[in-house]
Order: structure tokens, then sequence, then C-alpha cells
């Protein structure tokens, strides 16, 4: 790391001469493909950010100037050149750095921003609390990976454009969200893409005159005029210039020298500005090249060939599995996700079935309104979106599909304690939120079997259905089939009942194997149904027992064993506590939120000995 070692923060950039960031940017990218190897992470996503990165960081001045990243992953670049070099190593684990900005980590973070479309709204804050402080610095805003398509952004854009206020937002332009990009927004930027005019004009003003000395700083300042008599003689209906904003580009997002010069020129304009980088996702790195949907967000890998473990099927592909099946039997089955088909193990129906399947970008709101609409048309339609994102539709879920009760299915998936991702990903909310709402079904399988067999309640129901399960390997058993409503005994005893709700299937027959040694006899209940609950089942099997206790993997203040209380106010809960879990393996985060078998078993006894 000849060059990279220097750089202590960004302030050492400026020291460097310009010919030598391109050495900076190969050996960023060496970091990034070394960590990201180890512990899994967003590859593609930040290799192709490198050079913008660099750029921006040597014509600005963080922390006095605010640069937001939306989304939060493209950041690795800049926590290396802001001085986390010698921690990078540690991103996404235990401990240490977190895979999003954190301003709890540095003074270069501004926000939490593991959400997409935020920061633009993020940027027309901070640009406005400037201006009224009377403050001079500048407010960047680098819209990523498909953030443009979520509503938030259009707001935001739509807000700054009438307030005239000193905000740069940079469109990094990769044609990628997770999955490929998606609706008539990108299209339109395929179409600047391809404006020979302006690519060729972006081409030679910066490739020729950015290396001239002072002509070339006063040849591009004359480019910028001549480009903007052009694009009003050519594209009078520039999209973003009707919503207030001074549209630049599109620039070559991997050309150090043209991005200085734009963003040089930038800084001192004023108004809103939108400039247009074109990246190429995974760049510098064949295979995240040749795949960037699979080096998106990728789990460790070897260095030399890209090529990851096999691991055993996961929750995400039986699912993916049980809906191909599904929509082979049944023609109106069809299935909608925001941005992520892949994620959500939809490859596979994509493939089978691409007329039926949905992707609306990053958009999850329109996401659930439209599974409204196709469920009252007699469609059965599937909404497969991360627990975590789908908070972002909340007053979707209770508007258009609970109150007109639609019989729409939601599979929610990355539920309960979500690996690596830190607290912005974590999806320990939803059994809470979803149970308070009218009408819907809400369930949580302990195994692959209950799974599909719950993917077939939902089909069959005339109302709003929910499936959640975690991002964990999918556990196979021979479990009796599920029926609606009902729990599953799956032990009898006669000291203590053990209820739960997700995948403690194992965890709970270990418990009762340790209690059992202790000469407690456990009874063990597999809840299934969050929405309606199982009361009956579980005050039956509470008789006469010393302690009923229940687990869940959300949090406990207002879930469903809150809920249960009603009924035994006896119960005891083991959930996660009022708090946002950092990052960790799943298995640290079950140990840290005490919700693996021996901390469990040690709360029971404890419990049990008072």
């Amino acid at each position: 790391m000849e060059i990279l070692g220097r750089i202590k923060g960004p302030g050492d950039l400026k020291k460097l001469r310009t010919r030598d960031l391109g050495k900076l940017a190969c050996e960023i990218r060496e970091a990034i493909v070394d960590a990201v190897s180890k512990n899994g992470g967003h590859l593609a996503s930040n290799l192709g950010i490198v050079e913008l990165t660099i750029a921006l960081h040597r014509i600005f001045d963080s922390p006095k100037d605010r640069i937001i990243f939306d989304v939060g992953h493209q950041c690795y670049a800049h926590k290396i050149i802001t001085g986390r070099l010698d921690r990078f190593g540690s991103i996404r684990k235990k401990g240490g750095l977190s895979g999003f900005p954190n301003p709890d980590e540095s003074k270069h973070d501004f926000y939490k921003t593991g959400h997409a479309s935020t920061a633009v709204s993020l940027a027309a804050g901070e640009a406005i609390a400037r201006d009224l402080k009377g403050e001079k610095h500048s407010v960047i805003a680098i819209v990523g990976d498909g953030s443009l398509t979520g509503g938030e952004c259009f707001e935001a854009l739509n807000h700054i454009g009438q307030m005239d206020t000193d905000v740069l937002v940079i469109l990094n332009d990769n044609q990628m969200s997770i999955s490929p990009s998606v609706g008539a927004l990108s299209l339109l930027t395929s179409k600047l893409r391809a404006a020979i005019f302006y690519r060729r004009f972006s081409h030679y003003v910066g490739k020729g005159f950015s290396r001239m000395g002072r002509f070339g700083e006063w040849a591009v300042g004359m480019g910028f005029r001549i480009k903007g008599a052009l694009k009003r003689f050519l594209m009078a209906d520039q999209y973003f210039e009707q919503l207030g904003f001074r549209y630049l580009g599109p620039v070559d997002g991997h050309d150090i020298p043209l991005l200085l010069a734009f963003l040089g020129r930038i800084k001192h304009m004023k108004g809103p500005v939108l400039l247009h980088v074109v990246t190429k996702k995974g760049k510098g790195c064949s295979f995240a090249e040749s795949k960037p949907t699979e080096y998106h967000g990728t789990a460790p890998f070897k260095p030399a060939n890209g090529e990851t473990a096999n691991g055993k099927p996961t929750y995400s592909k039986v699912f993916g599995e049980c809906m191909v099946e599904a929509a082979r039997k049944d023609k109106s089955i069809v299935a909608i996700t925001a941005a992520m088909s892949d994620g959500t193990g939809l490859a596979e129906f994509q493939k089978m079935f691409p007329d039926r399947l949905f992707d609306v970008g990053i958009a999850e709101q329109h996401a659930v309104s439209l599974a409204s609409a196709f469920a009252r048309n007699g469609l059965k339609p599937v909404v497969a979106i991360y627990s975590t994102f789908l908070q972002r539709a909340y007053d979707q879920i209770i508007h258009d599909v609970a109150l007109m009760n639609l019989p729409v299915v939601f599979a929610i998936d990355r539920a309960g304690l979500v690996p690596d991702d830190g607290p912005t990903h974590q999806g320990i909310f939803d059994l809470a939120y979803l149970s308070l709402v009218p009408n819907i079904t809400v369930m949580a399988p302990s195994c692959a079997e209950e799974l599909c067999q719950m993917l077939e309640i939902a089909f069959s129901s005339k109302g709003p259905s929910a499936i959640r399960y975690p991002k964990d390997a999918a556990l196979k058993t021979n479990c009796e089939g599920v029926a609606f409503g009902k729990a599953e005994l799956i032990k009898n005893g006669n000291d203590v009942l053990l209820a739960y709700i997700g995948t403690f299937r194992q965890e709970t027959a270990t418990i009762s194997e340790m209690l059992e040694k202790d000469g407690l006899s456990c009874a063990v209940l597999n809840m299934r149904f969050a929405s309606p609950l199982d009361t009956d089942s579980v005050s039956k099997h509470a008789k006469g027992k010393k302690a009923v206790f229940f687990i869940e993997e959300g949090v406990a203040g207002g879930g469903t064993g809150q809920r249960l209380m009603e009924h035994i106010p006896s119960l005891r809960i083991i959930g996660i506590p009022n708090t946002f879990p950092e990052n960790g393996s799943r298995k640290e985060l079950l140990e840290s939120q005490k919700l693996d078998a021996t901390s469990i078993y040690e709360k029971i006894k404890a419990s049990l000995s008072k």
C-alpha cells in the first residue's frame, strides 16, 4: 500500500499529485476486496465508486462540507480515506466498523444511512439549516444503486428545486439497484448515457482541457456554457432541469482528472446542481464486474476467483422454490419485489415466469399498493421484501390492504436478527407492528416444511397474510401439517411450558433436554401463528405448570408474548429488549440478545429459583 498507507485523513489527498490518484484507487480496491473476501459485504457497488469518492474528498473539505451517502453501503472507500484503514479489516464484524455510515465511528459520517432514498432529504435539511445559521459550506448527496427510484427522493428533489438553495446531488449511475434498475427513470438515464452529443462533449472537454493548466480551467468553464446551450436546444424538456436543478453530465465516473475538473467548477455554483456520473459496478474486479448482482452483497469468497462456499439452503431459497411450484399450478400467482428479486429468492421465479414478476425498484410503498390492486382483480400477489424495508410501507399495509381485507401475501425475509449489516437492517419489529393491524394473518415457520405449508394457507386465505422468516439456513423436519391458527405441541411435560414462535425448534429441544437433566419435565409448544393467537392451546398446556415462558425473535415490548400475557398474566417473555442490535454473525447476535439455547436455559433456571 505505497500510497494508501500515507492517507490518514481526507487532507492527505490534497498533498498527492494528480497522477498518483489512479494508483491510490487501485490500492483502495485491493483493500476492499481483501476485507470483503474475509467478512462478506457489499463488494460491487463499492468498487464502482472509488474514483468518485477520491475526487469528492480531493475537492471538498469533509467534515466541514457534508458528504451524505445514499445508499450507505457504498461508503467503504469513504471510510478508508477518512482514517479508518487500520480498522477496515473489522468491517461488519462484532465490535468492528459498520458496513454503513455511522456517526459514532467518525466525524466524517453524518447519518446512519442504511436504507435507500433518504440522503437528498437529509441534504435538503443540512442546506436549509446552513442557510438559516449563515454558515458557508457545501452539502453533497451521492445517490446510487437505484435510490433515485424511491419516492422520498423525488419528494426531496421537488422541495430543493423550489427552495433554490445550494445543494449538489450526484447520481452515481451504475444501471443497478441490487437487481438491475427498472422503470421509466432508468430509461431516462439510459437515454442520457446514450446521447452522443453529451457523451462526446463530456469526453473531449474533460480529457483534453482538464490537463491544460489555467487554460484548461477556462476551457472547462467555457465548456459548461456551450454545453448548456446545446442542452437547451437539444433537450429542452430535460427532466431534472424541470425540477429546478442544473443538470451536468453524463461524466465518466472512473476518470479522476475529469471528475476533478467538474467538481472543482461545481463547488462554486449557486443553486441546486445534479451531476450525472456513470460508473461500472464491480470496477476492477473481473468476477464482480461480470456478475454485479451476485456480488452486490456477498458472503466471504476466494479473492482469486470469487468462489463462495456452498452452504445449506436458506429460507429465502426454500421460499423461492415453493413459489415456483405454486405458480406452476396456479396462473393467478404473481410476485412483486422492490429491487431485490435475487435477495428474496425470486430469481428462478423471474426466469420461469417473467411476465408474473414485477420489480418496482426501491419503492416499497408502491409495491404494496400495487399488490392491493392486483388482489382486487382476482390475482394472488406475493410481496417479497426484507423486514427492515417493509417498515417503509406500513401505511400502505394498513390503508390499502388490511382496511379492505384484500388477499395480499407478504413474504417477509430477513426477519428477526440479521447478521453483519448492523442496526439499520434488523428485522425485529414486524411481529409487533403487524399483529396490531386487524385482518392480517401473521405466521412464522420453524422449519422449511412449515414455510411451504404456510404459503399454501396464505394463497387460500380471503384476507391478507404475512409469513416472516430469518436470514438463516432452513431446518428440515418431518413436522405435522399446519392447521390455520393452531399451535403445534412438540413435546408434553409436567413442570414447565416453553412456547415459542419462529425458528427456535432446535433450541427448544436442547433447552428441554437441559431442564430434564435438572429433573424438570418441559412441554414445548410451537405457536406458528402470531395472529390469530392460539390462546386456547397455551392456556390448556399452561395449567398446572410451575412456570410458562414464551420466546420470540422480535422486540419483547408490544410483541406476541405481550399479547399472550393478556390471557396468561404469569407468562414470562424472552425476547429482544428495546434496543438496536449491532454488527455480528447470527450466532453472535443470538448470544448478545440472550436468545441462544444456553442463555435461555439460564434465564429459565434463574426465574424458577426465585
